[in-house]
């Protein structure tokens, strides 16, 4: 299991957006430029960077239509969640995917093998 998650939306997720996103999951040191922070719940620490939509330019046919297929629609933004190596990151990942899947149309990407939906997201913690 990778220790980074893509967070993959058909929403255009504006700058605003994203900040407010961090701003509601308490996040700290953020800094608006990158639209970035971490999340803590001590001991458990994720840090969250948007992407917008420069995935895209790196991803190949086969991702594109992966997500295109589990969206129902194309991709066009991203969050990376980078996981602590303590506590219960995934658990948090999970919390912090969960909310964004509350506000827009998304996937979690494993980044490994498998892309979930709010349906399944809760087997990414099945090791």
């Amino acid at each position: 299991m990778s220790t980074s998650l893509y967070l993959v939306s058909s929403d255009k997720i504006t700058r605003e957006e994203g900040l407010k996103f961090l701003q509601d999951l308490s996040a700290i040191d953020v800094n608006e430029q990158k639209v970035s922070g971490m999340i803590c719940e001590l001991p458990a620490v994720v840090w969250v960077n948007y992407l917008a939509s420069f995935v895209l330019e790196e991803s190949d046919e086969e991702e594109l239509a992966i997500w295109r297929s589990e969206l129902k629609a194309n991709p066009c933004s991203f969050y990376e969640l980078t996981l602590g190596k303590e506590g219960k990151c995934m658990e948090l990942a999970v919390k912090i995917a969960r909310e964004g899947m509350r506000r827009w149309n998304m996937v979690v990407d494993d980044l490994d093998e498998m892309v979930y939906t709010k349906d399944n997201l809760d087997l990414i913690l099945d090791p």
